[in-house]
């Protein structure tokens, strides 16, 4: 059935990983139009507060979900 292949690839997310995506986003964003080019992880992690490697990690894991939908 397409509804339990659809449930398959939903995940589940906590409010602070949402709202650390949703910061993630929107920094990449603004950088983006201020900037001109898309920025480096290391200026995402710079405007976020947070590491690299949290912007490296975020990014990977929702590439890999929005292929899997």
């Amino acid at each position: 059935c397409s509804s339990d292949l659809a449930k398959q690839n939903r995940f589940r997310l906590s409010t602070s990983a949402a709202e650390r995506w949703d910061m993630i986003v929107k920094a990449e964003a603004h950088l983006t139009s201020a900037l001109g080019r898309k920025p480096t992880q290391k200026q995402i992690a710079e405007e976020v507060g947070t590491s690299e490697r949290t912007v490296r990690e975020y990014q990977a894991k929702f590439q890999r979900a929005a292929q899997a939908a």
